[in-house]
């Protein structure tokens, strides 16, 4: 990711970058950031805080696409397991766009199961996202409630809330009343 940073973004990068990220939008469970979500697929917050920084500037409604669908966080997400899906590893959802459905999940943890690293990959997410939305009172609805949906830990909502009131009530800048509300 270090590396990626140092690119310059000139148009040739970004219609890349556009080109990919909608491509793994589309894609299926394997890629991460499919409507689905395979079990071995690899965790994309960290992937995505830079799609989402790098695409914000030019094609910001498919960087806050990338960011709300890689908010997700499905080997917490809860199940119906009643659901004759879940034996098969359809966990519903649908899931459009923006990230909204779980989609499916299939099976068991992961082998990259570490919960406390995922969680603030996904809290530096939210947190990069509400700071980018604080102007537009839709996004800022949006990345609220993913971020409720998504985010399980308890610490991680109250960082998440202090980060957005701590960028609310920035002194070099006039304050943010969208946020403080």
């Amino acid at each position: 990711m270090r590396r990626l940073n140092d690119l310059p973004m000139d148009g040739c990068l970004v219609r890349v970058l556009q080109s990919q990220a909608q491509y793994l939008l589309e894609s299926g469970p394997s890629s991460g950031l499919g409507l689905g979500v395979h079990p071995e697929s690899i965790p994309m917050h960290t992937f995505a805080k830079y799609l989402f920084a790098a695409l914000l500037p030019h094609d910001p409604d498919l960087a806050y696409s990338i960011g709300l669908r890689a908010m997700r966080l499905p080997i917490l997400e809860e199940h119906d397991e009643s659901e004759e899906g879940s034996r098969h590893g359809n966990h519903g959802g649908g899931g459009g766009g923006g990230g909204g459905g779980l989609g499916m999940v299939l099976g068991r943890y992961p082998r990259w199961f570490t919960l406390g690293h995922l969680e603030t990959q996904q809290g530096a997410l939210a947190s990069d996202m509400l700071n980018a939305a604080k102007n537009d009172v839709l996004r800022l609805r949006t990345v609220l409630d993913a971020a409720q949906r998504h985010v399980h830990s308890a610490s991680h909502l109250f960082r998440l809330a202090q980060d957005a009131f701590r960028c609310a009530v920035q002194t070099d800048t006039p304050r943010c009343p969208m946020l403080l509300n």
